[in-house]
């Protein structure tokens, strides 16, 4: 549905205009039709009154412009999601299915008796063929239907939990308008959706009391839907820190507490079709039309994936919903957020064949990469072009087993400097030097616009076997410590 929210305005009016000439069509030819000079009108020997031409010719542009309407339509649904596939295959057979026995209807009066038979096995044929052509974009998006038959259970499932309003433990009557979305009890925390034997709560404030006073206790959520629980569906205690930066304080976990800490978020991007959905909508105009310019699925999926993800992250560590979080994309190409906020928080996203890493501080510039190691042809040839002589150097030394990993070590170091800069590869590669030791990376040399070597830290990004990942932080925060979470860890913590 995402690509008919995108219509332009023209195509809009074209679709009223049409909607409107249909309804005049069926009314004037109803009129004429029910006319008893039009009615009387015969038409020669043939015994057709002008009446039944009318009809024929109403009804007859109001079923074309009717299917015409459904084409155009379903070619404005780009298949960038299964819903969308769906509709955007399946629209036009479903149209023309409906439509034809409603043309038969209509022709059906001016045939002959010699006619008849043959106009009617023409029509079966037709909508046979309408059927199977029906039936294959059915089959081929199946994913669709499971995927709406998820989100009708999903919906109808929280509308059954949460359609109490009065808490069982307490006796407070809720509203949606108190009640935190019907969802948590504004008295006492407790869920309104659990039974009265379990006692889970959240960290909630009552409109009467002083913002200051909260009362902080824990609840259990599902792991891939913690975000969404336990930090936006509740009004968050929100305060102003010390640094400036105003943000929502998790009673269970709070990523980027302060500049002393840089925190590293890794996390599978092997999700479920409805969560794609979910996370689909989280992201702006802007991040969804560099999506659909993807030209295959999975590429797609991916982009979606990690940028909604990055987005639930934003969101735990401002106090927002995810889709409220704008972000700004800096000459280089590197996004940030939208001052006040982007002033104080840095943040850096990678991705590389289902894997994501993410890399989050307060006053210092942040960056962070993730590569798959595959042996692919010219890899060799790229440490040639790219790496600086000692790096080749040392890529050389190394027993031949060995320099694939090496080389991928070298590579995301590399390209996590270049992406904390700012500046991407628009900055080459050699114009830094790093040694990539076991566990402790570092810049050795490098030109004046990075600073001094010292200002600069690297470190090594946990990861699932088969991935390089690197992290580079510049300014003060070198020497802060460095905290590494997975997105499981990270659920478990909210539990």
């Amino acid at each position: 549905m995402a690509s008919l929210g995108r219509w332009h305005r023209d195509e809009w009016m074209w679709t009223i205009r049409n909607g409107v000439a249909v309804l005049a069509a069926v009314m004037l030819a109803s009129v004429f039709s029910g006319a008893q000079v039009f009615r009387e009108a015969a038409l020669g020997s043939v015994g057709f009154t002008a009446a039944e031409l009318v009809r024929l010719l109403g009804y007859g542009i109001a079923l074309a412009l009717i299917w015409i309407s459904a084409c155009q339509a379903a070619a404005q649904f780009r298949a960038s999601d299964p819903v969308s596939r769906l509709l955007h295959e399946g629209l036009s057979p479903l149209a023309t299915l409906l439509i034809l026995p409603a043309v038969y209807g209509l022709v059906h009066p001016f045939l002959s008796n010699r006619a008849v038979p043959v106009i009617s096995w023409l029509f079966v044929l037709l909508l046979l063929v309408t059927a199977v052509w029906l039936g294959l974009a059915l089959y081929d998006n199946a994913e669709a239907l499971i995927v709406g038959a998820a989100a009708i259970r999903r919906n109808l499932s929280e509308a059954t939990e949460h359609r109490g309003d009065k808490c069982q433990k307490c006796g407070a009557t809720n509203s949606m308008t108190n009640s935190m979305a019907a969802k948590f009890c504004a008295s006492c925390g407790v869920s309104l959706a659990q039974p009265s034997g379990r006692d889970e709560r959240v960290t909630a404030v009552s409109d009467k009391d002083d913002r200051s006073s909260t009362e902080t206790t824990t609840r259990t959520v599902r792991p891939l839907g913690f975000l969404r629980h336990a930090c936006q569906n509740h009004r968050a205690t929100v305060m102003a820190s010390s640094m400036g930066l105003s943000r929502a304080l998790c009673p269970h976990h709070s990523l980027c507490e302060s500049a002393e800490v840089v925190d590293v978020v890794s996390c599978r991007l092997d999700v479920e079709a409805a969560e794609i959905l979910d996370l689909r909508r989280l992201l702006d105009p802007e991040e969804l039309a560099r999506a659909d310019r993807f030209h295959t699925g999975r590429l797609r999926d991916t982009f979606l994936i990690a940028h909604g993800r990055l987005r639930q992250l934003l969101g735990l560590v401002l106090g927002c919903q995810p889709s409220a979080v704008h972000l700004v994309v800096q000459p280089g190409g590197k996004p940030r957020l939208r001052l006040p906020a982007g002033d104080r928080l840095r943040f850096n996203l990678a991705h590389s064949a289902g894997m994501m890493v993410c890399a989050f501080a307060l006053d210092h510039d942040v960056g962070i990469d993730v590569e798959h190691v595959r042996n692919e042809r010219g890899w060799e040839d790229i440490a040639l072009r790219f790496f600086a002589l000692p790096e080749r150097h040392a890529l050389s030394l190394l027993p031949p087993a060995a320099r694939l990993s090496a080389f991928f070590a070298y590579w995301t170091c590399k390209e996590a400097v270049v992406k904390a800069t700012g500046e991407g590869l628009a900055r080459p590669l050699d114009s830094f030097v790093v040694s990539v030791t076991p566990d402790h990376p570092e810049i050795l040399l490098c030109d004046e616009s990075l600073g001094p070597p010292e200002n600069w830290r690297l470190a090594v990004v946990p990861v699932a076997a088969g991935y390089h990942a690197a992290l580079a932080v510049r300014g003060a925060a070198a020497g802060a410590s460095i905290r590494f979470w997975s997105w499981e860890q990270l659920a478990s913590v909210a539990e």
